[in-house]
């Protein structure tokens, strides 16, 4: 069974220093090759939308 992970980042500008960027390296890194992480772009995240 493959483990997946869904990671909603957060809102605002999503830069190699801004965000949820450095979380989400940091996952990757800890977690290995024994997880998928399934990290959606936000279609706006400086304007984040409920209805979209």
């Amino acid at each position: 069974m493959e483990n997946k992970i869904l990671f909603i980042h957060s809102a605002g500008p999503q830069t190699d220093t801004d965000g949820s960027t450095g979380m989400l390296e940091r996952l990757k890194d800890t977690l290995g090759p024994a997880y998928t992480i399934i990290a959606p772009d936000m279609p706006d995240p400086s304007n984040p939308s409920y209805a979209g």
